[in-house]
C-alpha cells in the first residue's frame, strides 16, 4: 500500500477506526452483559429495576476492588517486588542484626506491597494514556473521514 497517497491514508485510517470502533463496542456490550449477571445474581432475577440499577454500582465496585486485590496479588510475585522485599529483608538484617527476622519480614512484606502499588499505578497510568492516544487517533481519523467527505 502506499502510504504516500492520501486516498490510501485515509481510507487505511478509516479502516482501523471501523475495527477499533467495533472492538471497543464488543468490549462494552461484554462489560454489560458482565455487569447485568452480577447484579442479577446480587438482587434476584424478579428483582425491581430501581433496586438492580442501585446494585449496579456497589456490584461494578466489587468487580473493581476484586480486579485490584488479583493484580496485586500477581504484581507482588514479580521480579521487582521481590527484589524490593529481598533488599527490604537484608537491610532490615543489617541494620538490627541477626534474631530480627520478625521485623525483616515485616519490612520485606511492606516493600513489596509498596512496590507492587507501585507497578499497578504506573500501569494503570500507562493504559490510561495509551487510551488517551487511541481516543485522540480515533477522533483524528473522524476529521479525516468528515473532510474527504
Amino acid at each position: 500500500m502506499q502510504y504516500s497517497d492520501p486516498a490510501a491514508r485515509r481510507a487505511e485510517a478509516e479502516r482501523r477506526l471501523r475495527e477499533e470502533t467495533t472492538l471497543e463496542e464488543q468490549r462494552a456490550q461484554v462489560r454489560r452483559t458482565l455487569l447485568a449477571s452480577a447484579c442479577e445474581r446480587a438482587c434476584g432475577p424478579d428483582a425491581d429495576h430501581a433496586w438492580a440499577a442501585f446494585t449496579a454500582a456497589q456490584v461494578a465496585q466489587q468487580i473493581r476492588d476484586e480486579r485490584r486485590a488479583a493484580a496485586l496479588r500477581r504484581l507482588l510475585r514479580s521480579q521487582e517486588a521481590v527484589a524490593e522485599a529481598d533488599a527490604a529483608y537484608e537491610a532490615c538484617l543489617r541494620r538490627r542484626g541477626r534474631g530480627a527476622e520478625a521485623a525483616a519480614e515485616e519490612a520485606a512484606d511492606a516493600a513489596g506491597r509498596r512496590t507492587a502499588e507501585f507497578l499497578l499505578r504506573q500501569r494503570l497510568g500507562e493504559l490510561h494514556a495509551d487510551r488517551h492516544r487511541a481516543a485522540a487517533a480515533r477522533r483524528a481519523a473522524g476529521r479525516v473521514s468528515v473532510d474527504a467527505a
